[in-house]
């Protein structure tokens, strides 16, 4: 049976894993160390990323102002759906306003990316062990990660500064 991937499955699969798996066959820990260790991981992303509310949002006598930020819905505290705020995509009242949105959603995905990329750059660097290819490798993700994050960031700025101008010229 083949599977036929595309997008950036190809280049997880083409480009990251091999790297990946050449540095895990060649380090100490081994298969199972690195197992181990992406578990607890993993373990710990999820205890981060669970919210503390989700303890507040079990009592019973949680009212209306006990919710914070949240939108209380009977004995819960829930969070706004992406739809229901003003600052959505669905609510652009302008062209502006919606190419203003979808530039910044862009730009947010792409910095996601480079810092995906800074600490697969870091991990390639850190792991090199004397590996001077493997080094440069890193040192050359890394440096091209930070150069895009930068010209991210600054493209954000840009962006924001012309939408701020663009919007109170029309008011």
């Amino acid at each position: 049976m083949s599977i036929t991937v595309s997008g950036p499955a190809v280049l997880i699969r083409i480009i990251v894993l091999p790297k990946l798996m050449k540095t895990i066959s060649n380090s100490k820990l081994g298969l199972a160390g690195w197992l181990q260790i992406s578990f607890a991981a993993v373990v710990m992303a999820i205890s981060l990323i669970l919210p503390m509310q989700a303890a507040h949002a079990i009592d019973p006598n949680a009212n209306a102002t006990d919710c914070g930020n949240f939108k209380p819905q009977g004995p819960l505290c829930l969070p706004e759906t992406p739809f229901s705020n003003s600052n959505s995509l669905v609510h652009s009242q302008t062209a502006t306003e919606l190419v203003s949105k979808v530039i910044n959603l862009a730009l947010y995905f792409s910095g996601i990316v480079a810092v995906v990329f800074i600490i697969i750059g870091g991990f390639y660097y850190m792991t090199a062990r004397g590996n001077e290819e493997q080094a440069t490798s890193g040192r050359r993700t890394l440096t091209y990660a930070i150069i895009g994050l930068v010209i991210i960031i600054f493209s954000f700025v840009i962006v924001n500064v012309i939408t701020n101008q663009l919007t109170n010229s029309n008011t």
